[in-house]
């Protein structure tokens, strides 16, 4: 029986290695995609031996300031060893390194043996960070290759192995989260999957590996589809029972910090395909038809007394692109044209508001709840802007408006300090916007706007930043011609940041001049021309301002 487990190990590690993204030559690098601040984090290193002669592999760790390493854990098929690590120097590097020595005289570590690294770190920081790995192969205490190269080099930049951390600060807004531990139960039952697409998401936290975290049964036959677990190397993976295993690379899954899976069945294919992170790990066949059977989704806790967290589980009938749900995998809400949330479990409220519905049921059993660090946020407010003659009016809607106190609409013209000029209260109902003219910087090449939404629970949500300007200023800022459509006449008006030469030319669609409506200096300031088109017949035109640095063209529809 053991062997057959060791055996599964292997295979499990070794399709990590081999079928799972890209890898460097001789080894995989895993982290998480975000780390909740101020909180432990595992990194996994899979690699093997690849240099015959060696005998030893010493690891060099290079993490930013603030970011400190707790453990170093070898694990192999047959048994897991702890290392200690020694404050060490690189040449050429400035920074925190420690070290460690691996022996690889042990069978286990025998080249083409593979075998995991597993790392622990602990974060003090928000800031994003970099963590860099350095492996150094030597036979009889002589160089003789490196972790990620057969070609020794002296240039130890080259030779990093960079992890690139994103950290987030939990916010208020991610509630409670589902502890599933012994005796634990909740199951989601649906009577019939949606005509084409079905998409079941949710944020997964382990403590520990080794456990069993979903179960999908077919309740009219009686059939266990698959099981999601998650291995002894913290691989995430489907056992499958009745369906047949198209595809595998299991995804390293850290403790402590959240990932995010998601399960798209397709009921046209009788496929399920397994994503974490966005990355797609396994994919199954169906024997029994999934447009003919009722499925159940059972989270249960471990007899083993190993606990796992689960939040913001979700089942949507998907008629968009995957993409768009992985846009929505960090927000409450889900927001998308053309798909609908069937039933969507946030954990703040009572279980029991869900038991009784017409196309699914809930069970649940002991629930447990604790504090969600899940990185699930507040949606930003949406910020654009419209040039006037000679000012900026920026308009924004609200995000998650009812989570919101007052915006701040802030201003900085080197994209480092921002600066407050208009604040206001919140209206927290569907509709609402805001708008704020801001004068032209009259001395600033360049100028940066975002919105930074207040929340209630002390969180702040800023927009994505809008940049006006780039190198040197336009020196024409040209209105769209009003009235537009027009008949016969409008008026075309446009804002020279300078004394210039200008030109302004009408064409047609076909590029044709159809005449020059002004030609010679004018002054810096508002300038308004009228254009009649009472000689021409209904259709597109278009008007162009030229400089003799700039130019600049827009469209205008005559109707008659």
């Amino acid at each position: 029986m053991q062997r057959k487990i060791n055996i599964l190990l292997a295979v499990l590690l070794l399709t990590c290695f081999v079928n799972a993204r890209p890898f460097e030559e001789n080894y995989k690098l895993v982290y998480p995609k975000v780390i909740p601040f101020n909180s432990q984090f595992d990194v996994s290193l899979v690699t093997y031996n690849s240099f015959s002669e060696a005998d030893e592999l010493q690891i060099f760790i290079a993490p930013d300031p603030r970011i400190f390493i707790s453990g170093v854990l070898l694990r192999t098929l047959s048994e897991e060893t702890s290392f200690n690590t020694v404050n060490d120097y690189l040449s050429n590097y400035e920074g925190n390194v420690y070290s460690f020595s691996i022996k690889l005289k042990d069978s286990s570590l025998s080249p083409g043996n593979f075998f995991q690294l597993l790392f622990t770190f602990k974060t003090e920081t928000s800031e994003n960070s970099l963590l860099r790995f350095y492996g150094i192969f030597k036979k009889e205490g002589k160089v003789i290759g490196f972790l990620n190269s057969s070609h020794p080099t002296d240039e130890n930049k080259e030779r990093f192995i960079t992890a690139h951390l994103k950290f987030y600060k939990p916010q208020k807004n991610a509630g409670r989260a589902l502890l599933l531990e012994k005796k634990s139960h909740l199951s989601f039952s649906i009577d019939k999957l949606p005509v084409k697409r079905l998409l079941s998401e949710f944020w997964l936290r382990i403590g520990e590996p080794g456990q069993e975290v979903l179960t999908v049964r077919n309740t009219l036959t009686g059939q266990k589809e698959f099981v999601l677990k998650v291995n002894e190397f913290q691989m995430l993976h489907p056992k499958v029972e009745s369906a047949s295993l198209e595809f595998l690379a299991p995804y390293f899954i850290g403790r402590k910090t959240w990932s995010h899976i998601s399960i798209l069945f397709s009921t046209e294919k009788n496929t399920a395909n397994f994503y974490c992170d966005k990355i797609l790990f396994a994919k199954i066949k169906f024997t029994s038809l999934l447009s003919a059977g009722n499925y159940e989704f059972s989270f249960n806790g471990n007899e083993n007394d190993k606990k796992f967290s689960i939040d913001l589980l979700r089942f949507i009938d998907l008629n968009n692109t995957l993409d768009v749900a992985f846009l929505n995998k960090n927000y409450n809400d889900f927001s998308a044209d053309s798909s609908s949330v069937i039933v969507a479990f946030k954990f703040d409220e009572p279980l029991q508001d869900y038991v009784d519905k017409n196309n699914y049921s809930v069970i649940f059993e002991n629930p447990q709840y604790v504090k969600s660090t899940a990185p699930i946020f507040t949606r930003a407010p949406e910020l654009n802007i419209e040039f006037l003659s000679n000012a900026y009016e920026l308009s924004w809607t609200g995000g998650d408006y009812k989570q919101a106190e007052k915006y701040d609409l802030e201003k900085s013209i080197d994209n480092k300090s921002f600066q407050t000029i208009f604040s206001v209260q919140a209206d927290n109902s569907a509709g609402a916007e805001y708008s704020y003219i801001d004068a032209i910087e009259a001395n600033a090449e360049i100028v940066y706007y975002r919105v930074r939404q207040a929340n209630y629970d002390g969180a702040n949500v800023y927009s994505a930043q809008i940049k006006v300007g780039q190198g040197e200023s336009e020196p024409i800022i040209l209105a769209q011609n009003f009235p537009n459509p027009f008949n016969p006449k409008t008026s075309i008006e446009f804002e020279l940041l300078k004394d210039s030469e200008v030109n302004i030319t009408i064409y047609n669609l076909e590029g044709q001049q159809v005449t020059k409506l002004f030609q010679g200096q004018l002054s810096k300031g508002v300038h308004k021309f009228t254009f009649d088109g009472s000689g021409l017949t209904s259709g597109i035109y278009l008007y162009k301002v030229t400089t003799p640095s700039f130019n600049t063209t827009r469209k205008m529809v005559l109707t008659k």
